[in-house]
């Protein structure tokens, strides 16, 4: 299924499709309000939107803290969440098993010299993954770097962290 480039004309500036697609710090509400089949349709859309060999960046909320937002949540809500199966922790074997992304590299941010100025709830890990093809000589390139695209459009870490 191509993406609708006339309603995203974001989409259509990119030919229909993104490099990377980032996912940080929204899985828990897109999990609580929409359940299982909804954390399994985003990964799918993401999927879908991204280039052969394109980058998309996860960063699941801890499962505590879904019930920590109990006060906010509505009736729906509160069913969705007693109605998950798939945790936050099996996010990526999901996305490596089932949507066939493979996974390049995680940040362990409670691991960053920084560590002291991160908010606690934000010490999540945070998976790069690559979907679709891979691309030639992608196994040669340290983990410290992560081509993006032909253009070199470049995402790093490492020297922050």
């Amino acid at each position: 299924m191509e993406p609708n480039t006339e309603t995203h004309p974001t989409a259509a500036a990119h030919g229909g499709f993104y490099d990377v697609i980032l996912l940080l710090s929204v899985t828990k509400w897109v999990h609580l309000h929409h359940g299982d089949d909804g954390i399994t349709a985003l990964f799918e859309k993401c999927h879908r939107l991204l280039r052969p060999g394109g980058v998309l960046v996860v960063e699941p909320q801890k499962w505590k803290c879904y019930g920590s937002a109990w006060g906010l949540m509505t009736t729906r809500m509160r069913d969705c969440y007693r109605s998950i199966r798939l945790k936050p922790k099996d996010f990526v074997k999901h996305l490596t098993n089932e949507r066939k992304f493979r996974l390049m590299h995680t940040i362990e941010t409670s691991k960053t010299r920084e560590v002291a100025k991160v908010p606690k709830d934000f010490r999540r890990q945070i998976h790069v993954l690559r979907g679709g093809e891979r691309q030639a000589g992608w196994d040669q390139i340290p983990p410290s770097t992560v081509f993006v695209s032909q253009t070199a459009t470049v995402l790093t870490w490492g020297s922050a962290f």
